[in-house]
C-alpha cells in the first residue's frame, strides 16, 4: 500500500471514546462509518465532491475577508462578535479530522465579545463537561459556567479568549 495512505490516526486506540460518549462499539464504530461516508457506494468520489464544495466556500470567505470587520453569530447558543482582523485566511479541513466540514479562521482576540454556549460535551483530561457557557468583553473570558463547575474550572482559569469563527458546511 505504499504511497495509499495520506495520515492514518487509527481509531482503534479511540474504542474508549466511544463508552464515554455513552454509545456502544458498535455504535461508536456505525458513527465513524457515517463520518467517512464508508457507507456511500463510492467513498472517495463523495470525499472529492465534499471538499470542492468546502473549497468554493472558503475561497468566497476568503474574498470577502478584506471587506469584514466584524462577524456576528447569533442563534439559541450564542449572540457573539468576533473582530476578524487584518490578513486572516479562512483555512478548511483537510480530512486530518473526523468529521473534517469546517472552514475557520483565528479572529483577533480583542474584538471578542458576547456568549455562547457549547451544546456538545468537552472531553478534558478524561472528564466529560457539559453545559458550558462562556462570555467575552473585550476578548477577555469574563462569566463561566458548565453543568460541573469544578470538572470545568481544572486548567481553565486563564483569562484568555477561546476565539475561533468556523462555518459547518455540513
Amino acid at each position: 500500500m505504499e504511497g495509499k495512505i495520506h495520515l492514518d490516526h487509527s481509531a482503534l486506540r479511540y474504542a474508549g471514546d466511544g463508552a464515554r460518549a455513552g454509545l456502544s462499539e458498535k455504535e461508536y464504530w456505525q458513527q465513524i462509518i457515517k463520518a467517512c461516508f464508508l457507507d456511500e457506494k463510492n467513498p472517495i468520489a463523495k470525499w472529492k465532491k465534499v471538499y470542492r464544495e468546502i473549497d468554493m466556500y472558503r475561497a468566497r470567505l476568503n474574498k470577502l475577508s478584506p471587506k469584514i470587520d466584524k462577524l456576528h453569530a447569533v442563534g439559541p447558543d450564542m449572540d457573539i462578535w468576533y473582530t476578524l482582523g487584518e490578513k486572516r485566511a479562512w483555512l478548511a479541513g483537510s480530512g486530518r479530522n473526523i468529521p473534517s466540514f469546517e472552514i475557520f479562521t483565528s479572529p483577533d482576540w480583542r474584538g471578542t465579545n458576547g456568549w455562547i454556549r457549547i451544546n456538545q460535551p468537552l472531553y478534558r483530561y478524561s472528564n466529560k463537561i457539559t453545559g458550558i457557557e462562556l462570555w467575552f468583553k473585550d476578548g477577555h473570558r469574563g462569566k463561566k459556567q458548565s453543568e460541573d463547575q469544578r470538572t470545568f474550572a481544572q486548567g481553565n482559569d486563564r483569562d484568555e479568549a477561546w476565539p475561533t469563527a468556523s462555518v459547518n458546511t455540513r
